[in-house]
């Protein structure tokens, strides 16, 4: 029963790779593993509290317990800026079990949690299974033996919380009339230990669902056998919910902060941002997603002072904004206002050390503003670094390097922590010629590295890469890498790499 609550070779004439400088220490990195399936794993988990359990599924919420179980089912929101709607809880409150005129008795030891998300109650004559899924909870009862007595196996719940509104071919039913979101109840079936599969009459009678077992079927069992009916969570009939991650996640940031990883992203077409934490070894921290934002958002990005986190984005509202969060991801104060204007190009954000510095672009120039760990701006409206059309910024631990785009240029600089520019008017770390695009920067632990798209004089496109010192803020080669990968032609680039 279940309630659905490789290798390119570089163009000729391209410079070659230099030899490397220093011995930089080998990194470890681990094998890959399925971050989506590690947050369903840990949403369907079943949780001890105060002698329940709980969990949760794509669409609804699961208060398990050893003489009943509650499921409230979730709708998607309206719109972006709201949460998901929540229907009455539906609440299985007591089960008996008979056959013919005997009662069957359920007197047993404490439930016990198998496998993570499927809960056992051991009875004095049958078992019964609470199975948590993402799509909804099947409930079960198993018998090792044939159930004792004559006549029909007549298994009787106690329900309330939601409204009974009709049957279809998918089972029973049941509605909150406010919201409209329920469950449904679904068929019933007899599986025996060779299985062999009987359906099974599902009814409601005023505010009790019974399930009954014919005679004839449970003299011709084989055992054990098992009587499964699954609830589910709905939006009107048979029209099944999709919300609590059933939808695409995309656009994923993360940041570390020395015990934790918290990755946010945003979901289908909800704006808004989502969040969770995993251990250094890939476990999942966070049971269900973390809120982050409330509102929606774009053009985000994250970094860590080794302790707490910093979120910078924009919103509806012109400007750009952060908001700061403790280790476990719970936001710390409320947002605040990094600039007033039209922001874009702003997804970069660093800890350097000593402050936060977010870096973006408006009225056409790259500007950046320092934020102290605890909050406070220390650059309110952000400080004009130079006109650019993109910048970028990371930081190894005690300052930073930006860099930014002029005409047909790549240039940068180091920036430390009282914010200060090495070199004013930047370095120029391209060669000259080439029109640059999707130039980015990041620490490579001994150097910066800055990689960046090019155009050669024959409309030819690669990608290329310099290192940057990171003490006099130069480059060690206008070109470390530089691979082939688009043709340029008058219709627009087309591809034209080999790997």
């Amino acid at each position: 029963m279940a309630l659905l609550a490789g290798c390119v070779e570089a163009p000729s004439g391209a410079p070659a790779a230099p030899a490397a400088q220093g011995s930089a220490s080998a990194a470890h990195v681990s094998a890959p593993f399925d971050v989506e399936g590690a947050m369903r794993a840990a949403r369907i988990a079943l949780r001890p509290e105060g002698g329940r359990w709980l969990g949760a599924g794509r669409a609804h919420r699961l208060v398990a317990m050893a003489d009943g179980l509650e499921i409230v089912p979730l709708a998607p929101a309206i719109s972006a800026a709201q949460s998901p709607r929540e229907g009455a809880p539906f609440r299985i409150k007591a089960t008996r079990l008979a056959r013919g005129e005997r009662v069957i008795h359920g007197v047993g030891p404490e439930a016990r949690v198998e496998k993570g998300s499927h809960l056992v109650v051991e009875k004095r004559e049958f078992a019964q299974h609470i199975d948590n899924r993402e799509e909804g909870v099947e409930i079960s009862y198993s018998f090792a033996h044939p159930p004792a007595g004559e006549g029909d196996l007549r298994v009787v719940l106690d329900v309330e919380g939601e409204t009974f509104v009709g049957r279809t071919g998918e089972g029973l039913h049941f509605a909150d009339p406010t919201t409209g979101v329920g469950v449904r109840f679904g068929q019933a079936t007899w599986i025996d230990a060779r299985g062999k599969r009987s359906p099974v009459r599902v009814r409601v009678e005023g505010s009790h669902i019974e399930l009954r077992v014919k005679e004839a079927v449970l003299a011709s069992s084989a055992y054990p056998a098992v009587l499964d009916p699954l609830i589910s969570p709905e939006f009107g009939m048979d029209e099944p919910t999709l919300a609590l991650g059933s939808r695409r996640r995309h656009q994923p940031v993360v940041a570390w902060n020395g015990s934790s990883y918290l990755v946010a992203w945003q979901d289908g077409n909800d704006q808004r941002l989502h969040g969770t934490r995993f251990a250094s070894n890939g476990t999942l921290i966070d049971a269900v997603d973390l809120p982050l934002t409330t509102a929606a958002v774009s053009n985000y990005a994250l970094a860590s002072d080794g302790s707490g986190f910093f979120l910078t984005y924009k919103s509806s509202t012109p400007g750009l904004y952060g908001q700061h969060y403790d280790g476990n991801g719970q936001a710390v104060g409320t947002p605040i206002t990094l600039g007033t204007e039209t922001a874009y190009n702003s997804d970069s954000v660093v800890f350097d050390g000593t402050n936060y510095v977010a870096v973006w672009l408006e009225g056409g120039a790259a500007r950046r503003a320092r934020i102290t760990t605890a909050g406070q701006v220390l650059d309110p409206g952000g400080v004009i670094i130079a006109a650019a059309s993109s910048v970028d910024i990371a930081s190894n631990g005690a300052g930073s390097f930006v860099t930014w785009t002029g005409p047909n240029e790549l240039v940068g600089t180091n920036l430390d922590a009282q914010g200060n520019l090495l070199h004013p008017a930047g370095v120029a770390l391209t060669a000259p010629g080439f029109e640059i695009w999707d130039a980015g920067v990041t620490w490579a632990g001994q150097t910066y590295f800055v990689a960046y798209g090019r155009y050669d004089g024959e409309d030819n496109a690669y990608m290329a890469g310099t290192r940057i010192d990171p003490v006099q803020g130069t480059p060690l080669d206008l070109a470390w890498a530089s691979l082939p990968v688009i043709t340029r032609t008058s219709r627009g680039p087309t591809s034209g790499a080999t790997a």
